[in-house]
């Protein structure tokens, strides 16, 4: 039906040239009224096509159709929009009444979704605030956070953040390396998947420390906006490899599982105690 009424217009466009192009040469009286008559008859069919195609596509039959598909596809914003159009373009019409039912059984639908996701998402912040361990700072009078597995020794990055008891602030990032060898490190490359992102820090942010011929290079910092994108994108990467690039030597630390799930839950638990990143 849609190509039909396509090629009825293009018909129609057609003739309306060879008009414009006549009336350009000149012609009689009664040849002008007769084109005149043919051209009111035109805009009437034009008219007659444009509702044809209004109701081949946005007919109440149609939109009902459409949104019963997408229904039972769970396609549920699609089967919405059909409903909300078809009552909005045919209130009165006999699909009117079937539609109003139907879409109070998908708005039912779209909020049992939106509650189980919510409470899906309580859920696992709540898991994860309880997977914290806290540090008091009387004098500061904040608490810091971190995840409860995260270790001490050993070359590592981890997330924590601290908390008033109204706000929560950071995250921040800490990343520790630890060898026999000083690095000196000038930057973190991060190769994560396919992505490379660095971290530069100024002279004086990395620390120094060293314990008989064990030495200790720790970055420990609040983390900006991108920064914080890029920690999001380990913790779903397939593999990321930190490198702890010196002055003339680099050593690389293959991020591991059990760091991204600290990461993970460590942002959770920002996002309960009201963090806004």
């Amino acid at each position: 039906m849609n190509t039909r009424i396509f090629e009825e217009r293009g018909k129609i466009l057609c003739f309306l040239l060879g008009v414009g192009f006549l009336l350009a040469c000149g012609i009689s009286k009664k040849d002008h009224d007769k084109v005149l008559q043919e051209n009111i008859n035109l805009k009437a069919d034009i008219t007659r096509l444009k509702a044809e195609l209004d109701s081949a596509l946005y007919g109440a039959p149609r939109l009902l159709e459409k949104a019963k598909i997408a229904f039972d596809i769970k396609d549920l914003a699609a089967s919405k929009d059909s409903l909300e159009e078809l009552l909005k373009r045919h209130p009165s019409s006999s699909e009117a009444e079937e539609a109003k039912s139907l879409l109070k059984n998908v708005f039912a639908l779209i909020n049992k979704e939106i509650k189980e996701k919510l409470e899906a998402e309580k859920k696992t912040i709540e898991i994860a605030a309880r997977s914290m361990t806290k540090n008091f700072d009387e004098v500061r009078n904040l608490t810091f956070y971190k995840d409860v597995s995260t270790p001490l020794l050993g070359t590592h990055l981890y997330l924590y953040f601290s908390s008033d008891g109204k706000n929560a602030f950071g995250p921040f990032v800490y990343i520790q390396y630890e060898g026999d060898g000083w690095l000196f490190i000038e930057k973190y490359i991060l190769k994560i998947d396919d992505e490379t992102h660095e971290i530069s820090p100024s002279y004086n942010e990395v620390t120094h420390n060293n314990s008989a011929s064990t030495i200790w290079e720790v970055y420990n910092k609040v983390l900006s906006d991108d920064q914080l994108r890029f920690m999001r994108k380990i913790i779903n990467s397939k593999k990321t490899i930190l490198r702890f690039s010196g002055k003339d030597y680099y050593k690389d630390h293959v991020i591991s599982q059990g760091e991204k799930t600290r990461m993970a839950r460590v942002l959770n638990a920002y996002k309960a105690m009201g963090g806004t990143k």
